[in-house]
């Protein structure tokens, strides 16, 4: 499988869906449809985006709702993910936007 060879990383309203766009339109960089693909989010876990009651995979939800705190606390535990990314993505370069 082929590994992307730059990330572009940015805080909100930063540019990086611009930067996106305009790197796209060179005709040897894929930008994926999809603007952030949570590629690296969920690695080693059980994901399961099913509203509560529903059952079977015919309405499954686009995201999760954080709503208890210990959830959102838990959001901040990313220790593992910067690991992954190093070891997923050798040879890869940050495009960092800042504001």
């Amino acid at each position: 499988m082929t590994m992307p060879n730059f990330l572009i990383i940015g805080a909100p309203k930063s540019g990086t869906t611009s930067l996106a766009q305009y790197l796209g339109q060179h005709p040897e960089v894929y930008i994926s449809p999809k603007k952030e693909p949570y590629f690296f989010a969920f690695e080693n876990e059980q994901v399961d985006f099913l509203g509560p009651g529903i059952q079977g995979k015919d309405h499954i939800i686009n995201s999760a709702v954080v709503v208890y705190l210990e959830a959102y606390c838990s959001l901040f535990q990313i220790e593992k993910r910067p690991l992954t990314i190093i070891d997923n993505s050798t040879g890869s370069s940050l495009l960092g936007m800042v504001r």
